[in-house]
């Protein structure tokens, strides 16, 4: 069992530190924003496992029972942490967002409550391990359709969502055996007599599948990276090459307004806008896009059309900026930029104050289409 407990400690902390140390600050995929969170799980999940391991050993000491007794809740509520901001994504629902703080303090309660190690252990795998785990596998799943295309970081997506549903009903639901249900029927002595081995054999094993799944995935910030040098390399002059004359631009389609506060995507979103004749004004917020707007209709010259992500992290995003907007400019043509097609702003943009939609990551031919029912 002490080899068991290192491997899925070792396994843990390796997709943690791997998790918080990679570089993914200016990545265009939103999962990047909350990734640490599953790095927070890892590592501290991981210590936990090492903690229970030196226990195991005879390793004796108020100090580990604490760390063990508290480090085991506390990495599972950044798991749950990350299932919920994933899943309720540009939504409020706050009853979800909320849910993690509460049921941590809803273990703190029962803990001090009791004071008792093993009903520490249980309730921490009820209340924030079986959630944790499971929402994560959801939200995770609900990334496949934005990882299309990407080879192994989509199979490592799926994999990883795939494990993690294993993982919570062998860490959330599986637990010490105890005098009250359902911990009295289900529990690490009921599995061990029908299944023939101990539970956390299969956690680790859960976990190594797990940090393997999610290293393909972190792979898809290399594959950016590798993009955006290769577009940057494209657009710059050739050394020693003379310049060709190029094909006259096409005629002017209009005036667009993009904004996206993402530098990958505002890169990529104006190229793309220019190649089908527009041009185009890049804003990183909604108080910049308002700005910009209202600043250009009181010159005569108005933008033709709005194309506004409905979130911006840390500031104004579309869907405060566009309420604004109509109501000084009712006509105004507004597109919003959605990172899930099932997101209710995407399938309802209409009442949000939206004319069309543009699910990420889209390309050319989706926005020429959109702009063309805008009638530009």
């Amino acid at each position: 069992m002490i080899t068991v407990f290192f491997i899925c400690g070792l396994a843990c902390f390796t997709l943690g530190f791997s998790v918080l140390i990679y570089p993914k600050k200016e990545s265009a995929f939103r999962l990047a924003g909350h990734l640490r969170l599953i790095g927070l799980f890892g590592v501290l999940h991981g210590l936990s496992e090492w903690a229970e391991m030196f226990m195991l050993m005879g390793v004796q000491g108020g100090l580990l029972k604490a760390a063990r007794t508290v480090l085991l809740p506390l990495s599972f509520f950044f798991l749950l942490r990350f299932g919920a901001d994933v899943v309720a994504g540009d939504k409020k629902k706050p009853a979800l967002r909320a849910a993690p703080a509460l049921l941590l303090l809803l273990w703190t309660a029962l803990f001090l409550g009791t004071r008792s190690i093993k009903t520490a252990d249980i309730s921490a795998r009820y209340l924030l391990g079986a959630p944790g785990t499971l929402l994560t596998s959801y939200a995770l799943f609900r990334q496949m359709p934005v990882f299309k295309g990407l080879g192994p970081a989509r199979s490592g997506l799926g994999l990883s969502a795939g494990v993690f549903f294993l993982y919570g009903l062998m860490s959330g639901l599986i637990v010490p055996e105890a005098g009250f249900f359902p911990a009295s029927v289900v529990n690490y002595r009921s599995f061990m007599e029908i299944a023939g081995m101990p539970v956390q054999a299969l956690r680790a094993a859960c976990a190594v599948v797990i940090a393997y799944g999610m290293m393909n995935v972190l792979r898809v910030f290399d594959w950016e990276s590798r993009e955006r040098i290769k577009t940057l390399l494209e657009e710059s002059p050739k050394p020693g090459k003379k310049l060709k004359i190029s094909a006259p631009p096409p005629a002017l389609r209009g005036r667009v307004l993009l904004m996206e506060d993402m530098e990958i995507l505002r890169l990529a979103g104006d190229r793309m806008l220019r190649e089908l004749g527009f041009e185009v004004t890049p804003a990183e917020d909604g108080r910049e896009a308002i700005g910009l707007y209202t600043g250009a209709a009181r010159k005569g010259n108005p933008f033709d059309a709005v194309i506004l992500a409905p979130v911006i992290k840390g500031g104004m995003g579309g869907l405060e900026a566009i309420r604004a907007l109509r109501e000084i400019y009712p006509e105004i043509k507004a597109l919003v930029s959605s990172d899930y097609p099932d997101d209710p702003v995407a399938e309802n943009f209409g009442d949000y104050g939206f004319d069309g939609v543009l699910v990420k990551p889209y390309g050319i031919k989706d926005l020429d289409v959109a702009l063309a029912r805008l009638g530009l």
